[in-house]
């Protein structure tokens, strides 16, 4: 996802922000708790919708080769249903290679940078009044969704939130008291992109009543933006008397190992980092391929039980940690020893 967020450095929440406001924890916490408690009750309560509502996904995207690899990976993966079934939006800026369009991969008139994600995501919220969402589920390249998960989350809630309400779902607490942001994000805090979020049929009626292009200037214009897409929309919501509620299930934050994920796949709808290579193996795993075949994506996707890729400076502990859960924990000599020995197996 080619992010330019603003968001708390809390991994139940998310963050990999271009502009990161600052942390508060214990409102994070306090939000956490609340939707958890929130969902537990409707969860108990709710009865099994009459129709399931259309649930319509919607992604950013870039003429970059790196984020058209990940795009390309979303679309074989949990996409391919959704855009089956003419679900699926992704919208790019105007220099997007023509030979990589489509009818669900549109190229429009925003910048195809960073910086111009609020233009790109105004467009989104335009594609999916267009095409008749009860609710537009809007994520990034490095998203996956489990969209089962998340359309039984979005029905279990449909007792309290009607597709024709003035409503938005996702993680809350970015922005908490940035004063660079709007008045509603400062004093409640807005949406974290990494999460995803989900917008109702009214809501996007009224985002888009004065047309696109006013949007599109809301959001900052067709060049670069004010603030980060996630508080451009966050903003617009506000402004509009919408209410923003936390919705639990959405990992916001990244996810190192092969058993956090299969603990957790039928837990959360949403993850985040996700590479191509885990984006397909955990595809594979909720699936249920046969074990040859997953062993192919495992050998591609992870390092010795942890993905590829996210050993960096900020999370290194994390890996480290990651390692060690995966009984790869291991000293720098016996590291040598292992190189030794993998060399002299090529060898022979």
């Amino acid at each position: 996802m080619q992010v330019a967020t603003a968001c708390l450095a809390v991994f139940v929440v998310g963050c990999s922000a271009a502009r990161v406001s600052k942390p508060d924890p214990g409102l994070a916490l306090v939000q956490l708790r609340a939707g958890v408690q929130a969902n537990a009750a409707l969860e108990e309560t709710s009865s099994k919708p009459k129709s399931a509502p259309k649930v319509v996904y919607a992604v950013f995207t870039s003429g970059r080769p790196a984020y058209r690899s990940k795009l390309e990976a979303l679309m074989e993966t949990w996409a391919a249903k959704p855009i089956k079934e003419g679900r699926f939006i992704a919208i790019a800026g105007r220099t997007y290679p023509k030979e990589w369009q489509s009818d669900h991969v549109v190229a429009v008139d925003c910048d195809d940078g960073t910086t111009s994600l609020s233009c790109k995501e105004a467009m989104l919220l335009v594609e999916g009044a267009k095409r008749g969402a009860d609710w537009l589920f809007i994520s990034g390249e490095d998203n996956y969704v489990d969209t089962d998960r998340l359309e039984q989350l979005i029905s279990t809630q449909g007792k309290a939130y009607s597709p024709e309400s003035k409503v938005a779902l996702g993680c809350l607490g970015c922005g908490y008291g940035n004063r660079d942001f709007c008045e509603g994000v400062q004093t409640k805090s807005g949406f974290c992109g990494g999460c995803g979020y989900a917008i109702s049929r009214g809501t996007l009626a009224q985002m888009t009543a004065n047309g696109t292009e006013a949007l599109v200037n809301e959001y900052g214009g067709h060049g670069r933006q004010k603030m980060p897409n996630d508080m451009s929309t966050s903003c617009a919501l506000y402004e509009r008397g919408v209410d923003l509620h936390y919705m639990t299930h959405l990992m916001g934050g990244p996810t190192f190992g092969m058993k956090d994920f299969q603990r957790s796949k039928d837990m959360y709808a949403v993850f985040h980092y996700v590479s191509p290579e885990v984006m397909r193996w955990y595809h594979g795993l909720k699936q249920g391929l046969p074990a040859q075949e997953m062993a192919k994506l495992q050998d591609m996707a992870f390092d010795r039980g942890c993905a590829w890729g996210m050993d960096t400076k900020l999370w290194h502990d994390h890996f480290e940690a990651c390692l060690e859960e995966h009984n790869w924990g291991i000293n720098k000599e016996d590291l040598h020893l292992l190189a030794f020995q993998h060399l002299a197996a090529i060898k022979a």
